[in-house]
């Protein structure tokens, strides 16, 4: 599963040089947004596997973690539009106090939605699963965010 994440991270982009730096990112979000559904599939059968899911179980579980992945893309883009505010706030002598406030409850704002879908998902995987299935899903969870973390890590530092 991961392999295949870190063979297409590596491949070369899409875009083409004519292309606009819009169409560009579109390509490339496009094209993670692919990759993401394909990894979270594999990840998904593996753990039905090894909780031994019944198909109705690996179905809501799946569609409860598709949800949660499409919710935090769209956070996970609002952050990183935000910190480009923020940075641009902060390289301008310009900017106001209240400039910051308002981009500092953002974040804060962003932070609470990301806890609040957490609980969300939580909440249905605990209709899903039993306690030892539900802890069983977190650890794996966790490990598999820390190695997509390592694998774009390592693409980034081989293209730099």
């Amino acid at each position: 599963m991961l392999v295949v994440l870190a063979l297409l991270l590596g491949m070369p982009g899409l875009a083409e040089a004519q292309q606009s730096n819009q169409d560009r990112r579109a390509a490339l979000e496009a094209r993670r947004d692919s990759l993401e559904a394909a990894v979270l599939d594999r990840f998904v059968d593996q753990l039905s596997k090894e909780l031994k899911l019944e198909r109705d179980q690996h179905r809501a579980m799946e569609r409860t973690l598709r949800v949660g992945a499409h919710r935090r893309r769209q956070l996970a883009r609002a952050s990183i539009e935000l910190r480009g505010e923020m940075i641009r706030a902060l390289r301008s002598d310009d900017t106001t106090d209240s400039e910051f406030t308002r981009l500092l409850a953002q974040q804060e704002s962003l932070r609470l939605r990301e806890n609040d879908l957490w609980t969300r998902e939580q909440d249905e995987l605990a209709r899903i699963l039993n306690p030892r299935q539900r802890a069983h899903f977190i650890i794996q969870w966790a490990r598999f965010q820390d190695e997509v973390r390592e694998i774009i890590s390592r693409q980034l530092r081989q293209r730099n």
